[in-house]
C-alpha cells in the first residue's frame, strides 16, 4: 500500500505517517525461526517467548510442524531455532 504525494505533503495520521512517507508492506513475513520468507497468504503461528513477557515469534508452519513432532514446550523457541537452521560446514 502506497501513500500519494500529496497526502504525504499535507496529510496527517496519528502516527505522522503521512507527514513521514511511510510505506507499509504487506507482500510476504519472514519466519523468525528459520528466516524463510512466506507469503502473505500462508498461515502463521504466534509463540510466546515467555510466561511473564507478552512478547510473541512469529512461526512458519514447517516450524510448527517440528515444534509438534519433536514435542518442544511452546515456551522454548530456541530449540526450534537449533533444529531449522542448519550449521554451516567449513572444510
Amino acid at each position: 500500500m502506497t501513500t500519494e504525494w500529496g497526502k504525504q505533503k499535507y496529510g496527517w495520521s496519528k502516527y505522522s505517517g503521512g507527514f513521514m512517507g511511510l510505506v507499509k508492506d504487506e507482500n510476504d513475513w519472514y519466519c523468525q525461526a528459520c528466516g524463510e520468507p512466506q507469503a502473505k497468504e500462508l498461515p502463521q503461528y504466534m509463540l510466546p517467548i515467555s510466561k511473564m513477557e507478552r512478547e510473541y515469534v512469529r512461526i512458519c508452519s514447517v516450524c510448527k510442524h517440528i515444534q509438534l513432532r519433536h514435542k518442544i514446550g511452546k515456551y522454548n523457541f530456541v530449540r526450534i531455532i537449533q533444529i531449522v537452521r542448519k550449521q554451516p560446514t567449513y572444510g
